[in-house]
C-alpha cells in the first residue's frame, strides 16, 4: 500500500470567466468602439483615403500646442502638489 494518495484534478469552474464577460462587453460596447470609430475619423482625410495628414494639420495648429502646453503644466502642478 502506497502512502501517497492520487489528488484528483478539480473541475474547471467557468463561473468565473462568465461574471467577468458582462462587464467586458460592457466596456467594450462603451468605450472601446466609440474610441475605434474616432481613430478611423481621425485616420481618413477629406477625400476618404487612410493617412496621417490629419494628425499632421492638428499637430500644426496654435491652438493644439497651447492645449499641450496648458496640459502638461496642469499636470505636472497637480503631481507636484
Amino acid at each position: 500500500m502506497s502512502l501517497i494518495l492520487p489528488l484528483e484534478k478539480p473541475a474547471l469552474n467557468l463561473r468565473p470567466l462568465l461574471w467577468l464577460l458582462l462587464p467586458l462587453l460592457v466596456l467594450a460596447t462603451l468605450f472601446f468602439w466609440p474610441l475605434s470609430l474616432i481613430v478611423e475619423q481621425a485616420l481618413r482625410g477629406a477625400n476618404g483615403e487612410i493617412g496621417l495628414e490629419t494628425f499632421r494639420q492638428v499637430v500644426d495648429s496654435k491652438r493644439f500646442v497651447g492645449a499641450l502646453l496648458n496640459t502638461l503644466q496642469i499636470a505636472f502642478f497637480a503631481t507636484a502638489g
